[in-house]
């Protein structure tokens, strides 16, 4: 299928030329900027001849036009005397129409086949395909990779339709990262994007992800590492996206214990995997705590480190393409990038010691820029990027009504990653209705509908039935808006499920000026609340796959964690901790996996360090639980985790616990031929024998059966073909730093055009 490069900008297309054009001749030509650049797009000059290449990005462009130029360009060239002169045009071009430019350009052109059109250049791109698969975004325009990208579900995950991945497409700065990223991917399985926020990691993770796409891997975006482990399957080519996998606000201790182990052992799974690719996106300063607190993000065994890819540092002129790019496509008036231009200011915006490309995007957007005149534009960019708070700041303390606020409240507090609509309208309408009578503020029934309306697209994105921050820097601007005491005491007599309770006491926690005292005038609405924690669901059926259950809410660790902590707050109340004891005689709020089973413990090794007796009547029932959940059996992975944790805190651990994790572990041994007879990949049955040895190293089992049953079964399974890397590569085209402002000028002259 023929390219039209109408996914490709000015510069991008003289990019392309000069790669195709100096693939098909075997010669490197050289970069000039757009602009005033003598006619030279493409410079090759060698033992005193020089050939100079021209691209013209004009396929929308009628032929007259393209004529016109011709004509312009023919006094520039000839003065520069060169022994061969190429004219590149994406407009497709008839022999009639390649004869009258060869009339308009003269004497430059020596050989018809020196000024080449469309047809000419995909010509060219078939017996270059190295060139194509380097230029990403071309390649991802394609039309049977992009038909892929849009079947494989990542518009679930990123709420983009064609129009909006094509425009991710188009504004993309390919730069050497894309390569770097590729490259430990390929090498490792697995990559962590860190970096600063705005800077990209996420573009980058997508951009990688739709490349694999294009190569028919099947993908698979996941929001816990639960819809990770029940979709790997050895036999598919899978590339794996967790983005923002650390939280988004603030790195939050025990929920990272949570799932820290989870995270490893994924990595390993992955890493085992010949068909299997994980990309992970998060913070640097996240990243950095969560290696000093974790144990398994700081094991050497995985080596985190190894597969970080700092995407936070961009030259000048990959920072002046980012710009570049979202202008072009950006729909904004002539009359705003004609004052940008002039004010001389774009040299200062690209070197400003705040550019991120999340400004860059909000202020190249039309609807950010309403109620701005154009000789305004300049100013009001440089203003920004001097105060990047302000962006979400001004339009939610201006832009938006109190019933939009309250719902962006509500979302903060529903969960991480995005909440169902209806989940979400149970939680805003207490909370709205709560806070309009507070402030004597009118409040009606179409509120939640009206409010949703008017902030998606600007603070939230809806896909697939769930609601979520339209990007990461709206939670962060809330969670430090949300650090007002006041307002957030007032908040909780509308709390409606165990996480809101949760994040909300959080970031009580997390106030400076909190006093023990300040929360008792909420104890009558507390306890009716916290009376119905036992009993409020933890799953629910995914709004994408009603056929599978979501987790809605916190499970049961957490939620004893919680109620621990209302009775430390209201003086050790042993109200709260009776419905802690009272949760864990649920049935219908039994341990589900063996990261409840770790969670429970570390739980009940907190306790340890308190003598208060109070607490001895929750002790006694988490013993009594977890001995319960033991004896129901683990699996040889589970048991070797649980094993783990439980074994290094044996000092601080009920010897009960002890011995019944030993009897577990025991037990999933004897059991694990049935967990081998049901794999059905090599990789699977090493992490099965790795759990094998750590168990025979920490407690002395045998395992010769068990590991000789494990050989028996790699016996009969055909190894998965090695996957062949990907063709695509994203070339390694570094551009030179030096890029003086007279070049990055001129990069933005054609803009006008």
């Amino acid at each position: 299928m023929p390219y039209d490069f109408h996914n490709l900008s000015d510069a991008d297309f003289e990019d392309l030329a000069r790669d195709l054009i100096g693939a098909s001749l075997g010669v490197r030509f050289e970069a000039f900027g757009a602009g005033p650049d003598g006619g030279i797009d493409g410079r090759h000059a060698k033992s005193g001849k020089t050939i100079i290449l021209q691209a013209k990005h004009y396929r929308k462009t009628a032929i007259t036009g393209l004529l016109a130029t011709a004509r312009k360009e023919r006094a520039k060239i000839e003065a520069l005397a060169p022994e061969r002169y190429l004219f590149v045009t994406s407009k497709s071009l008839t022999p009639a129409n390649k004869a009258k430019l060869q009339d308009a350009l003269g004497d430059l052109i020596t050989q018809p086949s020196d000024i080449i059109g469309c047809e000419d250049f995909n010509a060219l791109l078939r017996a270059h395909p190295s060139v194509e698969q380097s230029h990403i975004k071309l390649w991802l325009s394609q039309s049977a990779v992009f038909e892929r990208i849009l079947r494989s579900g990542i518009f679930n995950f990123t709420s983009g339709a064609r129009q909006d991945i094509e425009r991710k497409v188009r504004v993309y700065a390919q730069n050497p990262s894309f390569k770097e990223a590729r490259d430990i991917l390929e090498k490792r399985h697995v990559l962590i994007v860190a970096g600063p926020p705005g800077v990209g990691k996420t573009t980058l993770a997508e951009m990688l992800s739709y490349a694999y796409i294009g190569e028919e891997w099947q993908f698979v975006a996941i929001r816990s590492l639960d819809d990770g482990f029940s979709s790997i399957n050895d036999a598919k080519k899978q590339i794996f996206l967790f983005d923002d996998f650390l939280g988004r606000a603030a790195l939050d201790v025990r929920g990272l214990a949570a799932r820290e182990s989870q995270i490893a052992q994924f990595i390993r799974r992955v890493q085992n995997s010949k068909n299997a690719r994980f990309i992970l996106t998060t913070r640097s300063y996240i990243l950095e705590q969560a290696r000093q607190v974790s144990e398994q993000l700081a094991d050497k065994r995985i080596d985190v480190t190894r597969y970080v890819l700092d995407v936070g540092q961009y030259g000048r002129r990959i920072r002046a393409r980012i710009l570049y790019n979202h202008l072009s496509v950006s729909g904004l008036k002539k009359s705003f990038i004609r004052a940008l231009i002039r004010s001389e200011k774009i040299p200062k915006i690209v070197d400003h010691a705040n550019y991120n490309p999340r400004i860059i995007e909000w202020m190249t957007d039309v609807i950010h820029m309403e109620g701005i005149e154009a000789k305004a534009y300049p100013k009001q960019f440089l203003d920004t990027l001097e105060h990047p708070d302000r962006i979400w700041d001004t339009a939610f303390r201006t832009h938006i009504e109190r019933r939009c606020q309250h719902l962006l409240f509500a979302l903060f507090f529903a969960s991480e990653f995005g909440v169902g609509i209806n989940d979400l309208q149970a939680s805003y309408d207490p909370l709205h209705r709560h806070l309009c009578q507070q402030y004597g503020a009118e409040f009606g029934p179409k509120d939640f509908e009206e409010a949703l309306r008017s902030l998606e697209g600007s603070f939230v994105k809806i896909s697939s039935g769930e609601v979520s921050f339209i990007n990461p820097s709206v939670k962060d601007f809330l969670n430090g808006y949300l650090s007002d005491k006041r307002l957030l005491l007032e908040m909780w007599p509308a709390v409606q499920t165990a996480r809101n309770a949760e994040a909300l006491l959080y970031k009580l926690e997390k106030c400076e000026d909190m006093t023990n005292g300040d929360g008792w005038p909420l104890m009558n609405n507390l306890l009716p609340f916290a009376r119905r924690i036992p009993t409020m669901p933890v799953y629910a059926p995914s709004h994408s796959y009603p056929q599978y259950l979501t987790t809605r809410d916190i499970g049961l660790p957490r939620r004893i964690s919680l109620l621990q902590k209302f009775s430390r707050w209201f003086k050790n109340s042993n109200e709260f901790l009776d419905i802690a004891i009272a949760a864990l005689g649920n049935r219908d709020s039994l341990i589900e996996s063996s990261d409840d089973i770790h969670e429970l413990a570390e739980e009940l090794h907190s306790l340890g360090y308190d003598d208060d007796p109070q607490l001895d009547g929750l002790k006694q029932t988490i013993i009594e639980h977890l001995q319960s959940r033991l004896r129901e059996g683990l699996s040889i992975e589970e048991s070797n985790r649980v094993s783990e944790f439980v074994n290094e805190r044996s000092d601080r651990l009920p010897n009960e616990i002890v011995a019944a994790t030993r009897d577990a572990a025991e037990e999933s041994i004897r059991n694990v031929y049935s967990e081998i007879a049901g794999a059905d990949s090599t990789s699977e049955l090493d992490d099965r024998e790795t759990a094998l040895d750590d168990l025979q190293a920490r407690y002395g089992f045998s395992i010769s059966s068990a590991m000789s049953a494990i050989e028996e079964r790699r016996d009969q399974l055909s190894e998965w073909e090695a996957v062949d890397e990907p063709s695509f590569d994203g070339g390694d085209r570094r551009a030179k730093e030096k890029f003086e402002d007279e070049e990055l000028n001129g990069l933005f002259v054609t803009l006008l055009s």
